[in-house]
């Protein structure tokens, strides 16, 4: 950036380190996210500051503020934490090694982001990396769109930015008028398969099937409990990406069901959970955070049971008008969803030995990982592998 233009933010750059300092700013926050193009509850305040709460001494308040003309321009909300930057192969860990990080929260930056304010942005948290703060920034799912992300797969040095991002489509659904009006968009096919799954399971278990969703108090205490029983069966629990009852969840679902965010769903046969579903009713939006089902119970679709139960729920809940459905990519989620868009997570490295060479490793593994992900997609074999991969994994996570 030429110093004409960085003299544009003169005014400097005012970085938070903890949580006083955070309530102190509030309403510039909440007036700053209410008028972000993307308003998500990952960059709402009273959410990041569970968050640090939840995480304890395992993270510290990095808010960055950046004025100019005497007025705020943006806002970078994130944390310093120790990261363990898995590197992988496929679903096996290859490499971890542990970095001073910023992670910067998802929809975390908040104003006007012009191509004048990202490049000054980046070259403040370039500034960070060389002044030893911290050893990599980690912007999580940025928009592919967005000036930043170009600027950031471009601006940093060669040996310090990410070169193979993995690219994740992001959707969301409308919710419909009524489940009939859900139905109605289906091809005849799909329609049918869906009624099918849902008659099997009550021909299988009549009278057992119910649905029990929790928003707080005591009940919500039992939802825990079922939702990680649940999750404790998944692949997605081998691979520490469950749904933990630890003190994370329980500050982070504590906080949001005081503000009459949550809504846990559990499907019960009988007495058994066997898929929950964990959403957070925001900005008219319920956003998709955790899901899970008992594998005993794959053959009869809980998962797709449950989505349609809580989704029937939806219509009939004028306060919500979208559903998101997070991070990564799903076969339910390509068949429901009426918008989408790209993201990509980007690791920008200090200018040091180690950091460089963990970069190195990284880019290496990213570009053997893609090029086995192109050779199985195109042989057919891709959703195979990753079938039996899972199966081992939970299969692990139960033997263990």
């Amino acid at each position: 950036m030429s110093d004409e233009r960085a003299q544009v933010f003169s005014d400097g750059v005012e970085v938070i380190r903890d949580i006083k300092g955070v309530e102190s700013i509030r309403p510039l926050w909440e007036q700053m996210h209410q008028s972000s193009a993307f308003h998500v509850i990952n960059g709402d305040i009273d959410r990041y500051i569970s968050v640090i709460r939840g995480l304890g001494n395992q993270a510290k308040p990095y808010v960055l503020i950046i004025r100019a003309g005497g007025k705020p321009r943006a806002i970078l909300v994130g944390r310093i934490e120790k990261h363990r930057l898995k590197i992988k192969f496929g679903y096996k860990s290859i490499f971890e090694p542990t970095l001073s990080a910023l992670a910067v929260e998802y929809g975390g930056i908040l104003g006007e982001m012009t191509e004048e304010l990202s490049a000054f942005l980046l070259s403040e948290l370039q500034k960070k990396l060389k002044e030893k703060e911290f050893d990599v920034f980690f912007f999580n799912h940025l928009r592919t769109d967005s000036v930043l992300y170009g600027l950031s797969k471009s601006k940093p040095g060669f040996l310090c930015r990410t070169h193979f991002p993995k690219i994740e489509i992001h959707r969301n659904m409308i919710v419909p008028d009524s489940m009939d009006s859900f139905y109605a968009a289906r091809s005849k096919k799909h329609r049918g398969n869906l009624k099918r799954i849902l008659r099997d399971i009550d021909s299988a278990y009549p009278g057992k099937i119910r649905v029990a969703t929790y928003k707080g108090g005591e009940d919500l205490e039992k939802g825990i409990a079922a939702a990680a029983q649940i999750s404790r069966m998944t692949y997605q629990h081998a691979l520490a990406a469950g749904f933990e009852d630890n003190e994370l969840t329980r500050v982070l679902t504590a906080t949001a069901a005081g503000k009459g965010w949550v809504r846990l769903s559990v499907l019960y046969v009988g007495e058994k959970p066997c898929s929950f579903q964990l959403g957070l009713v925001y900005n008219r939006t319920y956003f998709m955070s955790q899901i899970g089902f008992d594998p005993e119970f794959r053959n009869y679709s809980v998962g797709v049971v449950l989505f349609l139960k809580v989704l029937e729920q939806l219509c009939a809940d004028s306060s919500v008008e979208l559903i998101d459905f997070g991070f990564g990519d799903a076969d339910y989620k390509s068949r429901f969803g009426s918008d989408s868009w790209e993201e990509a997570s980007l690791y920008i490295f200090a200018p040091r030995l180690r950091t460089v060479f963990v970069n190195a490793v990284q880019t290496l593994m990213a570009s053997i990982s893609i090029t086995a992900e192109v050779i199985l997609r195109k042989t057919g074999l891709l959703r195979l592998v990753k079938r039996r991969w899972r199966d081992v994994l939970r299969d692990s996570r139960e033997d263990s």
